[in-house]
């Protein structure tokens, strides 16, 4: 394993001068590397680098990473390097909202977070109850040894409620595993449509 001064030395670099901050780069680069992979963390498209919400698999505009770690990015996918943004001001999320004199919301996921809403900003949560009796079913959770086991028996659960005649959404956290469960659905002569950070999926999402 190298150490901190094979690294230097195969670079050129003092180890320990205060004026060189190579080591930021170096660390930066191994980040890019190994913890953002493309078509997961964020796609590249137009020769730019963008941001793509692991939540709802769409591309966060106007979002940059941090840190160096955009441009050690845009360095390993061979596109332009931008410069770095700088932080003039930050501020907390819940010290913002305490600026407003009032505050209120509805959300159908506040419940399971009621304690924290009325520790951080006094504000109680109530349940609204449904109109009609819950007609969703909820089953215990399934765990696989490996992923393909999982996407396997998702197939077979899919292709279950599809021979009923019955539309299936499926989520998936990254662009790459969404075009891969649609190639796996259409080989089972299954019509997928997918719909993710490319952008040639807007158009068909505005549908």
């Amino acid at each position: 394993t190298p150490t901190f001064e094979n690294l230097a030395d195969i670079l050129g670099m003092e180890p320990y001068d205060p004026s060189e901050n190579w080591v930021y780069f170096v660390v930066n680069a191994i980040k890019a590397k190994e913890l953002f992979q493309k078509d997961q963390q964020y796609i590249v498209e137009d020769g730019r680098v963008s941001i793509v919400d692991s939540f709802t698999g769409r591309i966060l505009e106007g979002r940059r990473y941090t840190d160096g770690i955009q441009q050690s990015i845009e360095a390993k996918e061979g596109v332009a390097v931008s410069g770095e943004t700088q932080e003039i001001a930050s501020v907390t999320y819940q010290s913002l909202f305490r600026l407003f004199p009032r505050l209120a919301g509805m959300t159908g996921t506040a419940f399971t977070d009621a304690k924290e809403f009325l520790d951080f900003y006094g504000l109680e949560v109530m349940p609204i109850p449904t109109a009609l009796p819950v007609a969703r079913r909820d089953y215990p959770d399934a765990v696989f040894k490996t992923v393909e086991a999982k996407l396997n028996a998702m197939l077979k659960e899919v292709d279950r409620a599809h021979r009923t005649g019955r539309p299936i959404l499926i989520g998936t956290t990254s662009v790459d595993l969404s075009e891969k469960i649609q190639a796996a659905l259409v080989e089972s002569g299954i019509d997928a449509q997918v719909l993710n950070a490319r952008p040639d999926s807007v158009e068909r999402e505005a549908q």
